[in-house]
């Protein structure tokens, strides 16, 4: 997609493989504009049932289209002169109320306006309206200080806009606490969606909050008292947009501040797990804090392995089995690398949903080995140990995790002068001495620098590590 003013540069959106009539171009939001669609596509005359002898003729096509702003208002307000006194005004402004009361248009389409959940147009009385058709001003009347919601929905477009509008007081105009509102998505849980507000309140403040969803009538869906100088969770709210009103000590609004709850019901909790596979006996999946085995509201809990098999089930519910060992949601039988999945089915009063806990599993064992950078050549061999120098011998410690070793010795001229290959059936640590002469032919190396490979395998997983490194001969 590109904008229509522009050359055709870079696109602005590009999905590719489209095989389906509708396109959705997923988060990814279009300012209103004018913009070009572009497809290209195979010519259906060009294909052949030989895919690579076809011959590749593309067509390309251009759509125009147009995005349209949203049904937004211009607000404006006049302030309550005090608490407890509705005097205060909302001021629409840009209509066309030519139609008024039976249509209200905006951008020449007709909207309807809602004020906290109740259509304007058809509850004048109710909230003191006064049109001016001349001048495109609804006047709403009538307000007492507070954060009102106003949803304008467009008609021919079926979409709407939520704003929220405060009505001040002007007696508290100056000095308005800073309060900053925080939120945590929303996802599956034992109480539904279970997402969250968090509240700072400013030092000094003493008095109370109510929470309640936008573009609805103005009924609490949390409310309480404040905590000068620390934060409140609002939690277990499902996504959407809110607003979190703030009174005083005397029960006198102060001031509103908007709040959006995302939405990841269906997005999974993701978690790495790691093992060594050749170590390790125990290979256990702890189910995360926050689940209860217990919990009244779970339905039914599932491990499915990386092949998608389900491999163990367990109903809470389900009645207890007389002599049955208790319950247990870890799972131990980690048998592969892959993404292990727990669902767990919630099942509440308003709302129904799958948890899924993603373990990503992969094997950490390494090949290793501690290898000598030098070996003395001598015609005798050390009957001591002297560290890792010994005389026309090379020792090499592995990990418990090898169970092959290949060594391949070369010259400075890249001829292999040396070799020695170790097998085990064994995953037990290996201790390998390497003896060489020194010779090659029957004479005395000269004293230098060499090229030591060494391969290390694990057969059972099919695991292989080839390391280089310099082998200094001293004589």
């Amino acid at each position: 997609m590109f904008p229509a003013s522009s050359t055709l540069g870079a696109p602005l959106i590009e999905i590719a493989n489209v095989n389906s009539a509708t396109i959705q171009a997923g988060p990814n939001r279009l300012p209103p504009g004018d913009y070009i669609m572009q497809f290209e596509m195979l010519d259906s005359l060009a294909r052949s049932s030989n895919p690579a002898t076809a011959p590749k003729c593309i067509v390309t096509l251009e759509q125009p289209f147009t995005v349209l702003p949203p049904p937004q208002l211009d607000i404006r307000t006049l302030a309550a002169p005090e608490c407890g006194v509705s005097t205060g005004e909302i001021l629409l402004d840009g209509l066309d109320l030519s139609g008024f009361p039976g249509v209200i248009s905006l951008n020449g389409r007709p909207i309807r306006i809602e004020l906290d959940g109740v259509d304007v147009a058809s509850n004048p009385a109710t909230f003191g309206v006064v049109p001016n058709p001349a001048g495109g001003v609804l006047q709403l009347t009538g307000f007492p200080p507070g954060a009102f919601s106003i949803r304008t929905v467009d008609l021919t477009l079926n979409c709407s806009f939520d704003e929220t509008v405060i009505v001040p007081d002007a007696s508290q105009a100056i000095n308005v606490p800073n309060f900053i509102v925080t939120s945590t998505p929303a996802r599956c849980g034992p109480n539904g969606q279970d997402g969250s507000l968090i509240i700072q309140f400013p030092a000094g403040f003493e008095g109370s909050y109510e929470v309640r969803l936008a573009g609805t009538v103005p009924v609490p869906v949390a409310s309480g008292g404040t905590i000068p100088g620390s934060a409140q969770a609002v939690e277990v709210l499902p996504a959407g947009s809110y607003i979190v009103s703030f009174q005083d000590a005397e029960g006198c609004f102060v001031t509103a501040v908007d709040a959006e709850i995302e939405n990841r019901v269906g997005e999974p909790i993701e978690e790495e797990v790691s093992f060594c596979f050749a170590t390790s006996t125990v290979r256990r999946l702890p189910i995360p804090s926050f689940i209860d085995l217990m919990d009244p509201n779970v339905s039914e809990f599932r491990w499915i392995d990386p092949d998608g098999n389900t491999v163990r089930t367990v109903r809470p519910n389900d009645p207890p089995v007389p002599g049955a060992a208790p319950l247990e949601l870890d799972f131990d039988e980690v048998q592969m690398e892959g993404v292990y999945t727990l669902e767990i089915d919630y099942g509440v009063p308003t709302f129904n949903c799958t948890l899924e806990v993603r373990f990503n599993v992969t094997d950490v064992c390494e090949l290793q080995v501690n290898a000598p950078n030098a070996v003395r050549l001598s015609g005798r061999r050390s009957p001591r140990g002297e560290g890792m120098l010994r005389d026309n011998v090379v020792t090499l410690a592995t990990s418990n995790y090898v169970q092959e070793v290949e060594v391949f010795i070369y010259n400075r001229w890249g001829q292999l002068i040396h070799f020695h290959e170790y097998k085990t059936n064994s995953s037990e640590a290996t201790h390998l001495e390497i003896v060489w002469d020194g010779r090659v032919n029957g004479e005395f190396v000269p004293a230098g620098t060499y090229i030591m490979i060494i391969i290390l395998k694990n057969v059972d997983d099919g695991v292989e590590k080839r390391i280089e490194k310099p082998l200094f001969v001293i004589r």
